[in-house]
């Protein structure tokens, strides 16, 4: 039931959006739990297990480049950095 916004005070307003955000973070709180519950029961199924073998390794697959890339600069620059040091010293 509404009531025409003439008769509605601003303290009822107040308290109308009060409530409406109190209900919305009830409602949060209880998806967060039963979510929480939900992988507090299965995480320690061979399910799981297999799925977080299969992302890690997409992850992997995804990441290799970047990480070659990685390996051969920190490679580059160490063999830089003795030919620097050997030319200095003779």
């Amino acid at each position: 039931m509404t009531v025409p916004d003439e008769q509605v005070t601003s303290d009822e307003a107040d308290a109308e959006v009060l409530y409406r955000w109190t209900i919305r973070a009830l409602y949060v709180l209880a998806i967060g739990l039963n979510l929480y519950m939900l992988v507090d029961q299965m995480k320690d199924t061979p399910e799981v297990a297999v799925a977080r073998a299969r992302v890690e390794g997409w992850v992997a697959r995804r990441l290799a480049p970047l990480k070659a890339t990685q390996a051969f600069r920190r490679h580059a620059n160490a063999v830089i950095y003795e030919a620097t040091e050997i030319i200095e010293n003779a």
